[in-house]
């Protein structure tokens, strides 16, 4: 049984591997996101991680809309391609919203 299940997921992502390379879509351009979805996930790490500390929950908000605001219009266009799989942010896009955090206040 297992064996068949795992042929099976197999098969189909097989067959969804080879659709997109029929298509002609790159795994990266098919995941492509619009800036503003990026500044959207962006706010949401951010908020996230600094809900850890209690100190900074009562600007978090707000430093995280500017910092996200900022790291997201820094991007490139072939930056703004999220994760094939997860749909999260790539480690350059977390790596941009971190380093401008540093300057919003």
């Amino acid at each position: 049984m297992r064996t068949t299940i795992s042929r099976l997921f197999l098969s189909i992502g097989l067959v969804v591997t080879a659709g997109v390379a029929v298509a002609g879509i790159s795994p990266a351009s098919a995941a492509k996101a619009s800036r503003e979805e990026i500044r959207v996930l962006m706010v949401d790490a951010c908020v996230e991680s600094e809900w850890r500390y209690a100190s900074r929950r009562a600007t978090a908000a707000k430093r995280c809309k500017c910092a996200a605001a900022k790291a997201s219009k820094g991007l490139k266009p072939d930056q703004l391609a999220t994760s094939s799989w997860g749909g999260g942010l790539t480690w350059g896009q977390s790596s941009a919203w971190k380093a401008a955090l540093k300057t919003c206040k």
